[in-house]
């Protein structure tokens, strides 16, 4: 699996713009931000398919509080986590 994300600040909270390629399944998987105290807030879901995937989600919270951006499959497993402090 392969993936981007951009993580931008809008009035109403965060823009989350994701492509991952190559994750298999056939259930929703959960995108989330996670706070500084731990804290993980729904942006979306989405079921992968293998394939490319460009997919756009919002979180009601601000990027710039946000220090992680993580996706769980429907265990509640995290497949991919970005640490938003070290991102470009």
């Amino acid at each position: 699996m392969t993936g981007t994300a951009q993580v931008r600040d809008w009035g109403w909270g965060a823009q989350v713009d994701l492509r991952i390629a190559g994750l298999a399944g056939d259930r929703p998987h959960s995108v989330w931000l996670a706070q500084a105290d731990g804290t993980r807030v729904p942006a979306g879901t989405f079921t992968p398919t293998g394939g490319d995937l460009a997919m756009t989600f919002g979180a009601g919270v601000p990027a710039a509080g946000s220090t992680a951006l993580g996706v769980s499959d429907p265990d509640g497993t995290t497949v991919l986590l970005v640490d938003l402090a070290a991102a470009p």
